[in-house]
């Protein structure tokens, strides 16, 4: 949008700037402000039709004062609407064709977000998607180049390393997997088959067919079953 900054830190005139915060849905978008200053205004400025013109003569209402506006708003599919360049909404997004059953379109979207976003700090958390989604496609060997990526990045998510134990398990390297579930277990000693399955449930019925095969290779790799 013309004339609107969406970072303000750093610039030294934080004092100068009209916050605005979105609240996006398909159909309509809920707009609230902040004036700057612990004594600034907050206020809701209405609810308006999700379509560009009407955005378009919010955004340019709300910078008449002449005052600097920063934008925050969710980074998922409907605030994708808004700006096609946010790297979480292409993260969320493949995720979500992976729990609808398209596990095969989960890739693309996970490298549009690194792309667009190579250093973010989530970027673990987008490659164990794609690894999961590899996983689930019965892609074993791509899935362990993904997960291995994520693991590089955070050694620290537990999911990466039950996942990872599931693809070493169907691609029967059992003393990898074995490792990779311990490595899981080690992190979060909670973890079940049951307390997996429950993550997901309500799913498309081909991610959940798909999910039950992810869940026997973590059972091979030796994560318990309650």
């Amino acid at each position: 949008m013309a004339g609107t900054e969406p970072h303000a830190s750093g610039t030294g005139l934080m004092n100068d700037i009209t916050y605005v915060g979105l609240d996006v849905h398909k159909a309509t978008v809920c707009a609230a402000v902040a004036e700057s200053g612990r004594s600034g205004e907050v206020r809701q400025v209405g609810v308006f039709e999700n379509r560009p013109e009407i955005l378009s003569k919010m955004v340019a209402r709300l910078g008449k004062s002449g005052r600097r506006l920063s934008f925050c708003y969710e980074a998922g599919p409907c605030g994708y609407e808004l700006d096609r360049n946010l790297a979480f909404a292409h993260a969320f997004i493949g995720n979500a064709k992976s729990i609808l059953g398209r596990s095969g379109e989960t890739e693309a979207h996970v490298r549009e977000a690194l792309r667009l976003s190579p250093r973010d700090a989530f970027t673990y958390v987008w490659m164990s998607q794609a690894g999961l989604a590899k996983v689930l496609l019965g892609a074993d060997e791509e899935a362990v180049a993904w997960l291995r990526r994520s693991i590089e990045a955070n050694r620290n998510f537990a999911l990466t390393h039950f996942t990872l134990a599931a693809a070493l398990a169907h691609l029967g390297r059992l003393d990898e997997a074995r490792a990779a579930a311990k490595a899981g277990m080690a992190l979060d000693p909670t973890t079940t088959i049951q307390r997996l399955r429950t993550l997901y449930l309500g799913g498309h019925p081909v991610f959940m067919s798909q999910n039950e095969r992810m869940l026997e290779g973590m059972r091979i790799a030796g994560v318990p079953e309650k």
